[in-house]
């Protein structure tokens, strides 16, 4: 389970390190920030998914559930990302 965790953890953090506004401190880099998450939140959560259900193909045995825990926290991440710069 290890691997998809970070297979995963991997796509949202690409989306998080291309905000081109993550080094701006001000009020108005929070606020590109936010609009930043807020335009790519179904991208990155779609690509989550189709990641986390091609393993889940490949891998039927594992607990779906423990992959969904995963794959939420990860996409939360990425929205909490505005707030941590």
């Amino acid at each position: 389970m290890t691997d998809i965790e970070q297979i995963l953890k991997s796509e949202v953090e690409k989306y998080i390190d291309n905000s081109p506004y993550k080094n701006d401190k001000t009020i108005g880099g929070l606020s590109n920030r936010l609009k930043y998450v807020s335009e790519n939140v179904n991208e990155v959560t779609e690509n989550v998914n189709r990641l986390a259900n091609e393993y889940l193909e490949k891998n039927p045995n594992i607990d779906a559930k423990e992959l969904i825990e995963i794959a939420k926290n990860l996409i939360q991440r990425f929205l909490a990302s505005p707030v941590n710069g």
